[in-house]
């Protein structure tokens, strides 16, 4: 996980710090909003789970660290937006030149997360 952020784009790194450190899948990330992310008492309300049941999960010192330095765009809600402020869809092609570039096998992010026994 250490080489995988390490070669990772800046804008793919936070996601993936996101990823690893709260289990949240691929769709959870790409529609979290900063009005679901509460940093003074650190906990990120997950709206739109998989099985559709809103969660909320911790934010540890290291996820706490990397959300700080993210930018507030005031034109989109979104905390990891897409072109133009839009949702983001696709990180595919950064996430293979990471995986590639850190050594690893795993051709999608949900494998990755699910051989280190991260998802829930």
């Amino acid at each position: 996980m250490d080489r995988l952020i390490a070669v990772s784009s800046r804008n793919l790194k936070p996601s993936i710090v996101l990823a690893i450190n709260t289990g949240m899948r691929r769709g959870e990330i790409f529609n979290l909003k900063w009005s679901h992310v509460d940093l003074k008492n650190r906990i990120i309300e997950v709206t739109d789970s998989k099985n559709g049941d809103q969660r909320f999960t911790h934010i540890n010192d290291t996820l706490l660290n990397t959300l700080q330095l993210l930018p507030h765009r005031i034109d989109t809600p979104y905390v990891f937006p897409g072109k133009d402020g839009e949702r983001l869809t696709d990180v595919k092609k950064a996430f293979s030149s990471a995986r590639k570039r850190a050594g690893l096998d795993d051709p999608r992010f949900q494998d990755l997360l699910l051989r280190m026994n991260l998802m829930p």
